[in-house]
Formats: C-alpha cells, sequence, structure tokens
C-alpha cells in the first residue's frame, strides 16, 4: 500500500482551499463551526472552579497537636489565579509558605480537573518560654512561634534568656530540650527546667553552664559557670 505525502499548511491556506472547493456555503460551515467550539471552549474553561484550599485541602494529614488555628489558615488558601494559571503554583507556594507553623514547603503538583495536592511538613515545638509575660514554643532550629498554631504542650521550659534575640541560646535551648526528648520515657525531663542564665555567647571562649531540674527536683549541671555565681 502506497502511503500518501502530507503537507502541512497554514490554517489561512488551508482555509482558502476549503473555502475555493466548497464555495460560501463551506466559508460559513467554518464560520459556525469556529464559533461553536470557541464559545464552548471558552466556558469549558471559565467554569473550571478556582482552587479553594477549603475543598482541596480536606485530606490533608495535619498533627493532632496543632491549633484550629492553623487547620483553618490551611483549610481556607484561597488563590486569585484561575486553575490553569502558570502563576498557580508559585503562588501557593508563597502563600503556604508565609504560615508561621510551615517548616517546608516539599511539593505542589496540580491534579487536573480541578484539584491541587500539597506536600509540606510542619514546625514541631520542643521547648517553651516565657519572655515579658509571653508564651513561645521554640521549634528544633531555636525558632520561636506562637502557641496559637498549637495545642496545650509538656514541653521542657527554658529560663535565663530575656529577648527573642538571643539565637545563640535559643538554639542551645532547642538543641537540650531535643536531648532531654531520649530521655522521657522516664517521665523526668519531660517538663524539665532548662536554665541558661549562665551562658554568655558574647564571650570569645563560649564554654557554656547549664542546669535542668527535672520534675522530681532532681538538678544536672555542666558547664563552665561556677566562675559566674556570687559567693565562695
Amino acid at each position: 500500500m502506497k502511503m500518501k505525502n502530507f503537507e502541512w499548511k497554514s490554517f489561512g491556506e488551508a482555509f482558502w482551499e476549503v473555502s475555493k472547493s466548497s464555495g460560501w456555503v463551506g466559508i460559513l460551515g467554518w464560520i459556525l463551526f469556529f464559533a461553536f467550539t470557541q464559545n464552548r471552549v471558552e466556558s469549558r474553561i471559565m467554569t473550571l472552579p478556582q482552587f479553594m484550599g477549603k475543598a482541596s485541602l480536606s485530606q490533608v494529614y495535619l498533627p493532632p497537636w496543632l491549633s484550629s488555628k492553623a487547620k483553618y489558615e490551611i483549610s481556607n488558601i484561597v488563590l486569585k489565579e484561575n486553575f490553569l494559571s502558570p502563576h498557580v503554583v508559585p503562588l501557593l507556594y508563597a502563600q503556604i509558605l508565609s504560615l508561621p507553623w510551615i517548616d517546608e514547603v516539599k511539593k505542589i503538583k496540580r491534579e487536573f480537573p480541578a484539584r491541587i495536592g500539597l506536600s509540606f511538613s510542619v514546625r514541631k515545638p520542643v521547648s517553651q518560654i516565657q519572655i515579658h509575660k509571653l508564651a513561645y514554643y521554640i521549634d528544633s532550629n531555636g525558632v520561636p512561634i506562637s502557641p496559637t498554631y498549637y495545642t496545650s504542650l509538656s514541653l521542657p521550659q527554658i529560663q535565663g534568656i530575656h529577648t527573642l534575640d538571643e539565637r545563640k541560646k535559643l538554639k542551645l535551648g532547642a538543641q537540650m530540650a531535643l536531648l532531654l526528648k531520649e530521655f522521657s520515657s522516664f517521665g523526668l525531663f519531660r517538663k524539665a527546667i532548662i536554665d541558661l542564665s549562665y551562658v554568655h555567647p558574647e564571650k570569645n571562649s563560649w564554654n557554656p553552664g547549664i542546669r535542668i531540674i527535672s520534675e522530681n527536683g532532681c538538678i544536672i549541671e555542666w558547664g563552665n559557670f561556677w566562675k559566674d555565681r556570687e559567693g565562695p
């Protein structure tokens, strides 16, 4: 069987050839065809629902220790762009990452016809601190978070920090809290106090002195803080 050779033509060339062979009837048919299909395609695009976080995120797993405020924020994200817009994914990425309790946005994928799949990690508190009568949770990186995004958690309490700008001490407190978590099965350090009053990161030779007071009153001290104490 001999195959025909196909020649690609532009739309204008094809339209002109069909019009010459079929006359005004052909031209009218082309006009009606494109008018019908164009309207149908446009209505299809316009009727695609805009991305509504509440509808699309209903099946996203969220840790039980997140508060209703955090769940409300993530489930009520609404994009102003149409689902088919190329800006949907970067806009959604920025919106989710702006939430204080979000640690990392791992993946955003459009799932046609009108659904978006998300994968992200949540900042989990490891300790708590109170500064000027305001309470904060501290994550594993030493970053403070508002407690309004979490349920009531039993975490070690950091003391000896007076401002949120003391980043090195906050990081040290978070590291100590993670270390104490290894002993949580004993029930002694779940609500322990991590006292960093004798930690001086501004000194050139920083050798921190740390005191830990367990729930049953047991005191553990180590580091180079004895010379900073008053008295003999």
